[in-house]
């Protein structure tokens, strides 16, 4: 097919507070009396097999999860009966000639092989997926390798085998391509793209309507900062990122200033004295020097107090040597998530700093936008760098390029720009 249809069929959790959802399904192959689905989004995060021993996909404890747990998670009994039972062969190498073996399994819900991998989809590209949120919140680790405007990939499972012994199992990598590694099952779990047969499409559910953009301003002015070297302060634009319950998310359109994280950048075991976004001394000057003096007293009291989600992409290792706490501002910075979510390309990442955040030291490169030079942006997200005796800690930036720098870089960092972003109420003064 030219273009990729998706359907909703089911529901399972997507979001990391488990409450089931609409599962959005591939379209892979139409018969005339059925259809090929594959899960959009890997859903789950999962061994091959809970014991390490041999094992055939038609033996394997995932082929059980799918055909019990998953299936009567996930489908109604109606939707059950629109399911039907298709025979799957599964073949591996019994030879260094490459004769196969076979075995035939009757699923409602199974993997791909590796052939049907590359049958159904055009390119090691498409065969990249990303993980729910669900998924991650079940283990699933994402990479590096990223689709859809820098959101990040995962690894997931095939059915096929690369030896007789059951070992070890293919998979489809991060970037796309198919790979097998040794004892891999046995020690970890992977993704999960459920596969299903079922009858016409128009049997039983209805294709994915598109997200439907609300039209909101390209930028609002709302309070003064300097934006010229050596200049008096002018109207700030900001970008609307989003709306909510009489509320609209803004960030600067432009990099506004040039700040350290934190002057100190010492590496501590101690986890009380790690800097995180709770401590660092760019959140005091936000919601002090910056909200000070950027807004007058009645624009003070349009900006609201929100909860601010600590934020890591590895939250299980730095809390070894940190504490990660959520905390209550006016004026902050985008965390990783937010960079994803609201921004939908590496371009519209893209920034440009005033001629006053250049003259306190930021940095721009070679790539331009609008005519302008851009520059690295932080973000609040923390990463770390592991010390033979504890933790650098590391914040995240945007890249001059828009892409995001998730390794980060030291707090102290001194050419990194600024744009704060604030929840404004709305009303006709905004």
């Amino acid at each position: 097919m030219s273009k990729t249809e998706y359907v909703k069929f089911g529901r399972y959790p997507f979001h990391k507070d488990g409450s089931p959802e609409p599962i959005e399904w591939q379209v892979l192959k139409k018969e005339d009396d059925r259809v090929l689905l594959i899960s959009r989004y890997v859903l789950d995060w999962q061994k091959y097999n809970e014991r390490y021993r041999k094992v055939k996909w038609e033996n394997s404890t995932l082929r059980t999860w799918l055909n019990e747990s998953f299936l009567n998670a996930a489908f109604s009994d109606e939707e059950k009966n629109s399911i039907i039972d298709s025979t799957n062969r599964t073949s591996y190498p019994v030879s260094p000639e490459g004769d196969d073996a076979e075995t035939f399994t009757v699923d409602k819900v199974f993997l791909l092989d590796g052939l049907e991998a590359k049958e159904h989809f055009s390119s090691y590209n498409a065969m990249r997926c990303l993980p729910s949120d669900y998924a991650v919140s079940q283990g699933a680790e994402i990479g590096t390798t990223s689709i859809n405007g820098g959101k990040y990939t995962c690894d997931w499972w095939l059915r096929i085998m690369s030896t007789p012994y059951g070992l070890p199992v293919r998979y489809v990598c991060r970037n796309g391509s198919i790979g097998s590694n040794d004892y891999f099952y046995a020690l970890y779990s992977c993704g999960i793209r459920p596969a299903i047969w079922v009858k016409s499409l128009a049997h039983c559910f209805s294709e994915v309507e598109k997200p439907v953009k609300q039209k909101v301003k390209d930028s609002i002015l709302y309070g003064k900062y300097v934006q010229q070297e050596g200049g008096s302060p002018e109207p700030i634009e900001w970008l609307p990122l989003a709306e909510e319950n009489g509320s609209m998310l803004l960030i600067s359109k432009y990099v506004l200033d040039c700040q350290v994280i934190n002057l100190n950048d010492h590496l501590y075991v101690d986890k009380r004295k790690n800097v995180v976004w709770e401590s660092c001394e760019i959140r005091q000057w936000l919601n002090e020097t910056f909200f000070g003096n950027a807004f007058n007293k009645e624009e003070q009291s349009k900006i609201l107090s929100v909860t601010v989600k600590a934020d890591t992409i590895n939250a299980d290792t730095i809390r070894e040597f940190v504490r990660l706490n959520d905390t209550t501002d006016k004026v902050f910075l985008l965390n990783l998530e937010e960079a994803h979510a609201y921004f939908n390309s590496n371009d519209s990442r893209k920034c440009a700093p005033t001629d006053y955040a250049i003259s306190k030291g930021v940095e721009t490169g070679t790539v331009k936008k609008q005519g302008k030079a851009t520059c690295d942006w932080w973000l609040r997200s923390v990463s770390s760098d592991l010390h033979y005796h504890g933790f650098y800690m590391k914040f995240m930036t945007v890249r001059g390029t828009g892409t995001i720098n998730t390794k980060g870089v030291h707090t102290n960092t001194s050419n990194i720009g600024v744009r704060p972003a604030i929840w404004v109420k709305l009303d006709e003064s905004v």
